[in-house]
């Protein structure tokens, strides 16, 4: 498989850890991170994290990282950050299986806003965005799970959809440095840009699923808005088609926590 380029970015592989978004903001806030960015992954995840405090499974097999990267020097650099990683994951996994052969399986592959990857309509791929603002950078926290040569059979019941894996779908095994190195370039891509732009917006609204189908998303203060799903608006804000006419749901709960340290911990 052919990736293109992508920055010098350290690697740090485990065994196993409780949580590759733990191991990796404790590293940034010991101010033990390249100034690039860096990597954690692990080969098995106890405690996996995903959006809202849901568990996230994480056995061997999959690939479970973390990817920490300066955002750019932009004020509107964290604009649907959670949606531009979800377009970043989407386009690795379609890269991912072009290459391997199974292009039947591209077009099956799309985003369910704002940051999960459905294949035939089963959950491949979930991601959680988190900000550290630590020596005058704001660093990307970017926690992926991929569903990549694991059994989805084995997966808990708890989970909201049926989960499959790339393994799964593709009918083979893959390389999972290569699925990594893949995802780091569409990452870093997305971390270098400005915000949202129309290019990243466009690609959303293609790859997006559920168009003209039910629709409930989470609000603040536990509360609940449903209606149809009739699209993105300009800033990446899902628009519902309700009884009483389009809603344009700006405060949807995209789980992004921001933190601001001012010194290393000890």
């Amino acid at each position: 498989m052919v990736a293109e380029p992508h920055p010098d970015i350290p690697i740090q592989w485990f065994d196993a850890v409780d949580s590759t978004n733990r191991v990796a903001a404790d590293a940034l806030q010991a101010g033990q991170v390249a100034p690039q960015g860096q990597v954690f992954v692990a080969r098995r995840q106890t405690v996996g994290q995903g959006r809202m405090g849901r568990q996230w499974q994480s056995p061997e097999g999959g690939l479970w990282c973390t990817v920490v990267l300066p955002a750019a020097d932009s004020p509107t650099s964290l604009d649907a950050l959670g949606l531009r990683v979800g377009v970043a994951c989407v386009t690795a996994i379609r890269r991912v299986l072009a290459d391997a052969g199974a292009t039947p399986l591209v077009s099956e592959t799309g985003l369910k806003w704002p940051n999960d990857v459905l294949i035939n309509r089963r959950k491949a791929c979930g991601s959680l965005c988190r900000t550290i603002r630590y020596t005058n950078t704001t660093w990307l926290i970017l926690g992926v799970g991929i569903n990549v040569n694991n059994d989805p059979h084995k997966l808990g019941e708890d989970l909201r959809r049926p989960a499959t894996s790339l393994a799964r779908e593709a009918g083979r095994r893959f390389d999972l440095p290569t699925v990594l190195t893949v995802l780091l370039t569409e990452l870093a891509a997305a971390a270098r840009e400005p915000g949202l732009t129309t290019t990243t917006l466009d690609r959303a609204r293609s790859m997006l699923l559920g168009l003209g189908e039910p629709l409930t998303l989470s609000l603040p203060e536990s509360r609940q808005l449903t209606g149809t799903l009739a699209g993105l608006n300009d800033r990446g804000h899902v628009v519902l088609d309700t009884p009483t006419g389009p809603i344009t749901a700006e405060n949807a709960i995209e789980s992004i926590e921001h933190t601001v340290l001012s010194e290393p911990r000890a």
